[in-house]
């Protein structure tokens, strides 16, 4: 589960980028199967909003419902103010985004052979 978001990040990116092949998403479902995934860089990403419906629905009698909604303004502004220049400021002086979608072919993924539609775990 360590860095599950950005393994899902940078293998959605290696699909787009034809380093893998789309059956690679199937791989997600298949147990026993250990493939190396392109880490996606930590840089831009962050958790944008949190639903709780799940709560809402299980304590709506008992409790008052749990929601940003009310923030929804501040939340905005201070991701504008502070988190996207942040972002930008970083990936400017770093590079880590650029540098990883650079370096990003089909090495990455030694154990991996496309034939025709399907794949093959080597």
């Amino acid at each position: 589960m360590l860095h599950q978001i950005r393994k899902m990040i940078g293998r959605a990116v290696a699909i787009m980028r034809n380093c893998a092949p789309e059956s690679f998403f199937d791989s997600f479902y298949v147990q026993d199967v250990n493939i190396n995934i392109s880490t996606a860089p930590e840089v831009g990403l962050y958790l944008d909003e949190c639903l709780f419906t799940s709560y809402n629905n299980k304590w709506k009698d008992s409790h008052e419902e749990l929601s940003i909604n009310d923030y929804a303004k501040e939340a905005e502004e201070f991701k504008i103010k502070h988190i996207y220049s942040h972002i930008a400021n970083t990936e400017h002086k770093e590079g880590a985004v650029a540098v990883w979608l650079h370096s990003l072919n089909h090495r990455n993924y030694p154990e991996l052979r496309s034939l025709g539609n399907g794949m093959v775990f080597l």
